[in-house]
């Protein structure tokens, strides 16, 4: 079990974010796909012992005979589960990058009032940053360029009356990242 890629990524997690996996994996799936919700339930409660597909097998089915080509669909159901609730531990972590990717939802979804408050909001946040790091130009950038790709399609003229903003925000990002 230990080469396979679900104990690899059980692995690279804390006790702490495995439970916090078990409690994500109840709410996403909710009663769907119960099979995947046991087996990751064995592998925390056995980890850090990693037992045979067997044995779990015997845990996940009793009475019935291993079957190699089923565990492996539930192992690869588990897989993508776990990569999802990774990806999901990486976006909570940084608060203006999730922001930003909520003004580009309600740009794709043409939300023009809800785009504008957030647009604001996010430049508020990014102006009282006490360090301008190549992640803060490169938000900047990003931000500027849904602000102007929002302008472009509101206005219906054409997107080079707007780019002034969006290059200078894309210059400091260049810039800083040459010069570190």
């Amino acid at each position: 079990m230990e080469k396979r890629v679900v104990w690899k990524i059980l692995d690279s997690l804390s006790q702490e974010e495995r439970l916090h996996f078990l409690r994500w994996l109840r709410s996403e799936l909710n009663q769907t796909q119960l099979y995947v919700q046991k087996l990751a339930a064995i592998l925390v409660d056995s980890y850090p012992t990693s037992l045979s597909p067997e044995d779990i097998w015997s845990l996940l089915y009793p009475g019935h005979t291993y079957d190699y080509a089923r565990f492996r669909k539930i192992s690869s159901d588990l897989s993508g589960r776990l990569e999802d609730f990774v990806g999901w531990l990486s976006f909570r972590k940084d608060d203006l990058e999730r922001k930003v990717w909520t003004l580009r939802f309600y740009n794709s979804r043409n939300q023009v009032e809800l785009f504008e408050k957030h647009y604001r909001k996010i430049k508020r946040e990014l102006n009282r940053l006490p360090f301008r790091n190549a992640t803060y130009h490169r938000l900047l950038y990003e931000v500027e360029t849904e602000y102007q790709q929002l302008q472009v399609r509101i206005s219906q003229r054409t997107s080079s009356e707007f780019l002034e903003n969006i290059s200078f925000a894309l210059d400091s990002w260049w810039l800083h990242q040459k010069l570190q």
